[in-house]
C-alpha cells in the first residue's frame, strides 16, 4: 500500500474504524448495518466496491488509473474519520446536486430496472475528453460522478488532507454547514420533528433509532438511487424501496413513521392491511422480477422506482399509488391531521 493508503487506514484507526489490509485487499468497516468499502487490483484495474462476509465484493468503480480509485475510496471513507473527530461531514453524498464547473458525465451502459435501478457512466473533463473508468450510478443526475468531478483537481494526498482537516481545506466550500436534517428541505425537517425521537444523521442518509424495537429504519443514497429498509440487529440493511426520485421514497417512510405518531395520539391509522387498500383508480403495477415491481401512473409513466412487495395482490405497490397523487407537503400535513385529510376515505375503520 502506498503511504496515501497507509495515512487512511493510519487514521481511520486512531479513531478506532477498522481498515483490513490483506496482501492489497482494502477493506473499511463503515458501520454495523452497512457493507463494508474495499479498494483492490483485478489484472489491469483498480476497483473499489462493498462486501459483507461472506459475498465476494462487488465493484462499483473500475479504472486503471489508480489515482481516481483512491480519490473515490477516500470520499467514501474520510467522513468516518470525521464523524468520530465531530467535525462537519465534507461532501456527504446525499447532498450532491451538481457538477464541479465545466464537468459532465456520460452513460456507457444502458441503465436497467429490475430489482434495482442501475447504470454505469464515466465523467467528461471540461475539455470534452472523457476520463477512462466507469461506475454505478443512475442517469440523468448521476449523484456519484457529480460529487467525485469535484475531487479531480486534487491529488489523493491532497483529499486525504481535506477529510482530516476540521475546515476541509482546501474542500471547505464543500463542507456541509449547519443541521444534517434542515439540508433535506423542509418537509423531512416538518417529518422527524412530529415524529420526535432522535434522527442520526450519516454521510450518505440518516438512522430513526427507536426505544420500543430493534427494528430500526434506514434512510439512504447508493448508486444513484434513495433507499428505505430496516434492519435488526447486525443484518445488513436491505432496500424495501428504491427510487431516483427522493420524494417517492419519503413518502412511504412518512406513512410509516407518522403513522406511529397517530398511534401514540390515540387516532386511526392510514392506509394499514386493515384498510385493504386496493390500486387506485388508473394506476398500474408492472412486475419486475420475483417479489419486486413498479408503478405506472394514468398517464402511462413508469415511474423511477422499485419496490418490494409479494405478488399476485402487490400490496405495498397499492398504498404507494393512494399517496402518489399527493405532494409530499400534503401526505405529511394529513398524517398529522387527526381525520387524515387527504387520505380521510383511507383511515383504519372502528375496531
Amino acid at each position: 500500500m502506498t503511504d496515501c493508503v497507509s495515512r487512511l487506514i493510519t487514521s481511520l484507526r486512531e479513531v478506532e474504524v477498522r481498515a483490513h489490509d490483506d496482501k492489497g485487499f482494502l477493506s473499511i468497516h463503515r458501520g454495523r448495518n452497512i457493507n463494508d468499502a474495499c479498494f483492490w487490483k483485478t489484472n489491469e484495474a483498480w476497483n473499489f466496491g462493498y462486501s459483507h462476509w461472506p459475498v465476494e465484493p462487488i465493484a462499483v468503480l473500475t479504472t486503471p488509473d489508480r489515482d481516481i480509485a483512491l480519490r473515490w475510496l477516500i470520499c467514501c471513507t474520510g467522513n468516518l474519520y470525521r464523524k468520530k473527530q465531530e467535525w462537519s461531514f465534507l461532501l456527504p453524498l446525499r447532498t450532491i446536486s451538481e457538477f464541479a464547473s465545466g464537468w459532465t458525465a456520460e452513460q456507457t451502459s444502458e441503465q436497467t430496472v429490475v430489482y434495482s435501478i442501475k447504470a454505469t457512466g464515466r465523467l467528461i473533463r471540461p475539455n470534452g475528453t472523457p476520463v477512462d473508468m466507469d461506475m454505478t450510478t443512475t442517469f440523468p443526475h448521476a449523484p456519484e460522478l457529480a460529487a467525485l468531478s469535484h475531487l479531480m483537481h486534487l491529488t489523493p494526498d491532497q483529499v486525504l488532507d481535506a477529510y482530516l482537516t476540521p475546515n476541509g481545506e482546501p474542500l471547505n466550500h464543500l463542507l456541509e454547514h449547519g443541521n444534517p436534517i434542515a439540508t433535506m428541505g423542509q418537509d423531512f425537517q416538518h417529518l422527524t420533528q412530529a415524529r420526535g425521537g432522535r434522527t442520526i444523521p450519516c454521510e450518505d442518509g440518516f438512522i430513526f433509532p427507536n426505544t420500543y424495537s430493534d427494528w430500526v429504519p434506514h434512510f439512504w443514497i447508493e448508486d444513484g438511487c434513495w433507499r428505505f429498509g430496516h434492519t435488526e440487529r447486525g443484518e445488513k440493511r436491505p432496500a424495501e424501496i428504491l427510487s431516483t426520485d427522493r420524494d417517492i421514497v419519503l413518502r412511504w417512510i412518512a406513512l410509516e413513521l407518522l403513522n406511529i405518531v397517530r398511534f401514540n395520539k390515540g387516532w386511526p391509522s392510514i392506509l394499514t392491511y386493515k384498510t385493504n387498500p386496493t390500486l387506485l383508480p388508473g394506476w398500474q403495477v408492472q412486475k419486475l422480477y420475483d417479489d419486486y415491481g413498479r408503478l405506472i401512473s394514468p398517464d402511462n409513466i413508469h415511474l423511477p422506482m422499485v419496490m418490494s412487495t409479494v405478488f399476485p395482490r402487490h400490496e405495498n405497490l397499492n398504498t404507494l399509488s393512494h399517496l402518489m397523487p399527493l405532494t409530499l407537503t400534503q401526505e405529511i400535513n394529513s398524517l398529522l391531521t387527526e381525520d387524515g385529510g387527504h387520505l380521510h376515505s383511507m383511515l383504519e375503520p372502528n375496531p
